[in-house]
């Protein structure tokens, strides 16, 4: 049995006691700075639930009494305010159009006044709009632990909108990435003891090619939550997640909830979720809709659960599996595929020979390919109290060749998963 059963246990243990550790870090620092700052008239009043959620300034230790410096009126440009800001401060930017290629180096809350005024454009269209530089110390000359707050930004017209390299703690939230080349938000972690956090949440990314892009290695958690991608997907690389016995941990480090996805192009090897070699990763109540590809794909050496998300109208199929391990639970996945296809990866869940992969109780529905097609049934190690119906091609399928041969629909995946 997998041992990712265990990962939807604990997950919320993990994030509490990383939550409680920023915390405490941001309580026991001395204030910064003099000024008592007056919260923006459209700043909500945070409850002490939020305060213990990842999308929260208040979880990474930014308080309403940061230093203030405001563009222009105080420095002509944000990279100026940036370099003269002291650890900490909050830089509130004012509408306008910002030609700038920014580097953060320092722990900086960068805040716009209004997301669809306060526009960043890179005057090299080549380089990252935003690069933050991590550092493999967990504190700096002053005590303070690296931490960078982006919010209500429209960010444009870049190669990449938002680059993080290093271990910080950084939260990229409420902001617009529009026509962005490569990839809007491109987070990596390089080799270091202490942990990095990061969170991207409720941004809004459309009319590119590229979304989110995160390659965390064992001491960076990424949380991918309430975000709308119009034709932008996100991808997870090499999520390594290693025991020292090249044991998978039994936590998960990267969490995609509540998203939604809609309208990717790019054919069949378009995907509105991609994992390869990514390990602990936890996808949970996401729309995925209307793509050219594939919802969600697990490539090799993936592991994951995937619970509760709507997965619809994806023209090849709903989720694909490789050569990964997957738990498919309480799902609904339904209108996917092609009715006239004899592609091998055509319908609502599609599992390869070398994959193992439990579903229990999802609704794979009104499917136009197949419902369940698999390579080799033993791959489905579990299937219990799952609704297969109304599948155009069939609700349990198999293949070894291109078209499949063979009696249609398989009655051993059917015994497997009924029972009759």
């Amino acid at each position: 049995m997998l041992r990712i059963r265990w990962i939807a246990a604990i997950s919320c243990l993990i994030l509490l006691m990383i939550g409680l550790g920023l915390l405490k870090t941001a309580t026991d620092r001395p204030a910064i700075g003099e000024s008592i700052l007056s919260p923006p008239e459209d700043s909500p009043v945070v409850s002490s639930q939020e305060q213990f959620s990842p999308c929260s300034p208040e979880f990474f230790g930014f308080s309403r009494e940061e230093r203030l410096l405001q563009v222009p009126q105080d420095h002509p440009t944000i990279q100026a305010a940036i370099d003269a800001a002291s650890d900490g401060a909050k830089i509130l930017i004012a509408p306008g159009t910002y030609q700038e290629n920014l580097v953060i180096r320092r722990s900086v809350r960068l805040q716009g006044v209004a997301r669809d005024r306060v526009i960043l454009e890179s005057i090299n269209k080549d380089l990252s709009a935003v690069l933050v530089v991590g550092t493999s110390h967990p504190f700096p000359s002053n005590d303070e632990y690296f931490r960078v707050l982006i919010e209500n930004l429209t960010v444009t017209n870049s190669s990449v909108g938002v680059e993080v390299i290093g271990v910080p703690h950084v939260l990229i939230r409420d902001n617009a990435f529009r026509n962005i080349r490569a990839d809007s938000i491109f987070t990596a972690a390089i080799p270091a003891t202490i942990s990095g956090y990061v969170s991207i949440c409720k941004n809004i990314f459309t009319g590119y090619e590229g979304g989110i892009v995160a390659s965390p290695l064992d001491s960076q958690y990424v949380n991918i939550i309430g975000n709308t991608f119009h034709n932008a997907d996100i991808r997870v690389y090499k999520s390594s997640a290693y025991m020292e016995d090249d044991i998978r941990l039994i936590h998960p480090r990267v969490h995609i909830y509540k998203n939604t996805i809609q309208n990717l192009k790019g054919g069949r090897s378009a995907a509105g979720i991609l994992l390869y070699d990514a390990a602990a990763v936890k996808i949970g109540e996401n729309t995925v809709e209307g793509g050219e590809g594939v919802g969600i794909v697990l490539g090799q050496g993936s592991e994951a659960i995937l619970e509760g998300n709507l997965i619809r109208g994806n023209r090849h199929a709903g989720v694909e599996i490789g050569e990964g391990q997957a738990l498919l639970k309480a799902n609904r996945i339904e209108n996917n595929g092609q009715p006239d296809s004899i592609s091998l990866s055509n319908g609502g869940v599609v599992v390869d020979s070398l994959a193992q992969v439990e579903l229990e109780g999802n609704q794979i529905v009104d499917n136009l390919g197949w419902g369940i097609l698999t390579r080799n049934t033993a791959a489905i190690m579990a299937c219990q109290d799952n609704r297969v119906s109304g599948n155009r091609l069939g609700d349990y399928g198999w293949f070894s060749t291109n078209p499949p041969i063979g009696p249609q629909p398989s009655p051993e995946l059917k015994q497997k998963c009924e029972g009759n």
